[in-house]
Order: C-alpha cells, then sequence, then structure tokens
C-alpha cells in the first residue's frame, strides 16, 4: 500500500496551515493544481530504483527522412537512461529528440530497448510507502508550491519548505543506494 494523494496533500498542508485536504476548497484547489508537478520533480531529483522502466519500443519512418527511424516513448518517462539493441549491451546514439519522439539512425533497427526513470507514482495516485524520506520530500516540495497560493502571508516559508524537500530527498539517496547494494550482494548470494 502506498501514501496516496490525499494524505500527502493533508500533511503538506498541515505544514503551514493546520487546514485539511478538501476537494473543492482554496487548499484542496491548490494541491490538485501542484500534485503531479510535486511528484514528478520528486522523481526527477534522482535516479531513484522504484522510478527505474524498461521497455521494447517499435520504431516507424520519420518525416525528418531516410537516414532516421522514430521511437515514440512512454507517457510516463521523465528521463532516457540508456538505449540499446534488445539483448545487447552496447548504448546506441540517441540523434535528437523531440518531445516525446526520439530519432535514432536507421541503422540502429526498427526495434530498441529503453531503460528510463519514470513517474508512474502519478498514475497510480500514490507514492511508495516503504521509501519514506521521498515521500517526505514530495510532502515538503507540495507544501512548498501550495504555501504562497492558499494565503500569500505563506509565502516566506517556502524557502524553508524546499529546504526541507531537499533534505529528505538527501537522505532517500543514501537509503535507495543501500537498497540497491542489498539487492545485488542477494543476487550475488543466489548465484
Amino acid at each position: 500500500m502506498g501514501m496516496d494523494k490525499t494524505n500527502v496533500c493533508r500533511k503538506a498542508l498541515q505544514l503551514f496551515c493546520n487546514s485539511e485536504y478538501k476537494q473543492g476548497t482554496a487548499e484542496g484547489r491548490a494541491c490538485d493544481l501542484w500534485w503531479a508537478d510535486a511528484v514528478r520533480q520528486g522523481c526527477a531529483r534522482y535516479g531513484w530504483s522504484f522510478t527505474r522502466r524498461e521497455v521494447v519500443l517499435g520504431g516507424r519512418s520519420c518525416e525528418e527522412g531516410a537516414r532516421f527511424r522514430e521511437f515514440v516513448l512512454p507517457d510516463d518517462c521523465i528521463r532516457v537512461v540508456r538505449v540499446c539493441a534488445p539483448g545487447r549491451l552496447e548504448e546506441l546514439e540517441v540523434e535528437m529528440m523531440v518531445g516525446r519522439r526520439m530519432l535514432l539512425p536507421r541503422a540502429a533497427g526498427e526495434r530498441v530497448c529503453v531503460f528510463y526513470q519514470s513517474d508512474l507514482s502519478v498514475f497510480e495516485g500514490c507514492l511508495p510507502q516503504e521509501r519514506a524520506f521521498f515521500c517526505k520530500g514530495v510532502v515538503c516540495l507540495l507544501a512548498s508550491m501550495v504555501c504562497g497560493v492558499v494565503d500569500v502571508s505563506y509565502a516566506g516559508l517556502r524557502q524553508g519548505f524546499e529546504e526541507a524537500a531537499e533534505r529528505a530527498f538527501q537522505q532517500e539517496i543514501f537509503a535507495d543506494a543501500a537498497q540497491v547494494r542489498r539487492v545485488r550482494k542477494v543476487m550475488k548470494v543466489g548465484r
């Protein structure tokens, strides 16, 4: 079970105005407006292990000419980490990125494997509850975004919330790296 939008919004509002999250209120509208941005920014801060995804994409001819093949990235992709041929380790060179379109030389083939960072939690509506510092970072980031919208007298709190978010994300970086090391160690023992 993850930490859902309602809980994140409630916690963010309680940081500065002790208000409950209710849709239709000024506070609720501000949270609804900034929720997806806060989660996306939190996911984009670092190459979190829990946001990594892999997909094989089929390409098609594109308007840019016969030299290139076009691949459309998944909607949840916020950063391409690596592109290679399926089943191969050699990285392919991406010629150009245009929005969600990625252009590769035609010689790259008809299919590519894309390793990317996802903001999937936005679409599932929940944050990974076992990633406590990440959740805290998103709460603080959301508070920084909505505090001045809810009431301009709270605008001075924005920087403090941004700094608190950064501290929480830094703590999660260490926790995430430790988790990856534990998984790799277990995988080596299991061989």
